[in-house]
């Protein structure tokens, strides 16, 4: 192993396993660094017996950079290359997603979860009058369960921490009470997902992934997948100004029945489905037109140039 993470891990591994929110911001930092040092090691090496160990000391990194007082203020964009690093509008969550390829062209996902608590009155914490003490901060590892696309019915899947529907997620939206989460997932050697799932909160601030908040015609599903090749690209996206999720309508390659649901067959077909936020639920609508609209502006009269004030005489 390299020196460096020899001392890095002896040094994170002798801190207690929760450690307290008042950890030094500065050591963070030059953890965060470290990390951003190591990546290219732990991301480009063949070797699964270096990539284990390296593995194992950034996990420990993250864990004690999360644990430091206001882990948003770090400059996480420089993680980016590697990890997805996501923080809502809101800025009371931070969401890091990484994968790990594998020999048979699978991946392994990894995450951490850091939420500030929520102040309400009379609940699970109420923050005293007339004091700037912060609001408590909770972290939490996900740990993939490895198996939940293998259910029968994965967009029924509820999850949590321990039991992660693992994914590399791209973007967050926040919503009345949980979180829309954008992923993906490269389940093998054939086909891919991206999916659409749901963070939410329980009352002991504990993590749930997989929530009914979805309209759809004749299905009550907690979070939405799409399988297609891995030869295809699918387009799904956030459009903060329509306030919905749009996404690529996906098929096989051609009319021959003999592929419906076969999955490596599928891929974009040219046309757009989206989700329409509504009284906090989203709503399927088909066939979308995703043309830049015409701006009012477009048949606005033009002026006259012949009626216009020159401001500097032509001479």
């Amino acid at each position: 192993m390299h020196p460096a993470l020899i001392v890095l891990t002896a040094c994170l591994f002798a801190l207690p396993y929760r450690a307290q929110v008042d950890q030094s911001d500065s050591s963070a930092l030059k953890t965060l660094f470290l990390i951003q040092n190591q990546a290219d090691r732990l991301f480009k090496n063949p070797s699964v017996k270096i990539q284990t160990a390296s593995h194992d000391s950034l996990v420990a990194a993250l864990e004690f950079i999360l644990q430091c007082k206001d882990p948003l203020i770090l400059p996480w964009d420089s993680l980016k290359s590697h990890f997805s690093v996501l923080i809502p509008a809101n800025r009371r969550l931070l969401l890091i997603t990484w994968n790990l390829p594998e020999r048979n062209e699978c991946n392994r996902y990894y995450g951490f979860l850091w939420q500030q608590a929520t102040f309400k009155k009379n609940h699970f914490w109420q923050r005293k009058k007339n004091t700037t003490e912060a609001l408590p901060s909770f972290v939490y590892r996900l740990h993939e369960n490895t198996n939940w696309l293998k259910q029968k019915s994965p967009e029924l899947y509820t999850g949590s921490a321990e039991q992660w529907p693992g994914m590399l997620y791209t973007a967050i939206v926040p919503a009345n009470g949980y979180y829309l989460l954008l992923g993906w997932n490269g389940k093998d050697a054939y086909t891919q997902f991206k999916g659409i799932d749901v963070l939410w909160f329980d009352a002991e601030h504990q993590p749930h992934f997989g929530k009914p908040v979805f309209k759809i015609p004749k299905k009550n599903p907690k979070r939405m997948l799409f399988e297609y090749s891995k030869e295809a690209q699918m387009s799904l996206r956030y459009d903060p100004w329509s306030r919905r999720v749009i996404y690529s309508h996906l098929g096989p390659r051609d009319e021959n029945p003999a592929l419906l649901g076969q999955f490596a067959f599928y891929g974009p077909d040219g046309s757009f489905d989206a989700l329409n936020e509504r009284d906090n639920r989203w709503i399927l609508e088909e066939a979308i037109d995703v043309r830049n609209k015409r701006s009012k502006l477009d048949n606005a009269p033009k002026p006259d140039t012949e009626q216009q004030i020159q401001l500097y005489p032509i001479k």
